[in-house]
């Protein structure tokens, strides 16, 4: 399952040199610490769960201005539908938190959703018989990723098949 969210986060800018460190809204600020907590609530959740603010932009960034309006992608991943729905509570009570702490506004808007699919048991079994009958070592894994056999589930029995890339390395041009 996925959820991908747009956020924003209003502060104040000030100038570097003459504003007190207690005296600043500082919207980057807040989005790291933004950024760590959805690190930890993935962390929290071990294998079951990922979760990355990917993407972030600065209006009129300077480098001796405080950044008071930032811009930024956010994206967790669960194949448990508890979990994800959970994800999204704390990362939004953590922005909350956060949001009050540090005097700015923060909107986090769920743009786009789609709950865990799972595959069809009597395809997967046949795809494990299958390896085994040809003596390929395999196991069962849960697709972080989606494909477009993530799509086709919902009309039809899908399945898939996963060939280990050298390194564990997927998803990147170093894959092979």
């Amino acid at each position: 399952g996925v959820i991908w969210y747009d956020g924003s986060i209003v502060g104040a800018s000030a100038h570097t040199g003459t504003t007190p460190m207690n005296h600043r809204r500082d919207a980057l600020a807040a989005l790291s610490e933004l950024v760590l907590s959805v690190e930890r609530i993935a962390l929290e959740y071990g294998p079951r769960a990922v979760g990355t603010i990917g993407e972030c932009r600065i209006a009129e960034p300077s480098r001796n201005v405080i950044a008071g309006d930032v811009r930024f992608t956010m994206e967790c991943r669960s194949a448990e539908i508890e979990v994800l729905d959970e994800f999204d509570r704390r990362t939004r009570k953590s922005a909350a938190d956060i949001a009050g702490r540090r005097q700015v506004g923060i909107e986090l808007e769920a743009i786009w959703r789609k709950d865990p699919t799972p595959f069809d048991p009597g395809i997967v079994d046949t795809i494990e018989a299958a390896a085994a009958r040809l003596g390929y070592s395999r196991r069962r894994i849960t697709s972080g990723a989606v494909h477009d056999a993530f799509n086709l589930a919902l009309v039809m029995p899908a399945g898939m098949i996963f060939v280990p890339c050298k390194d564990g390395i997927s998803h990147n041009e170093l894959e092979e």
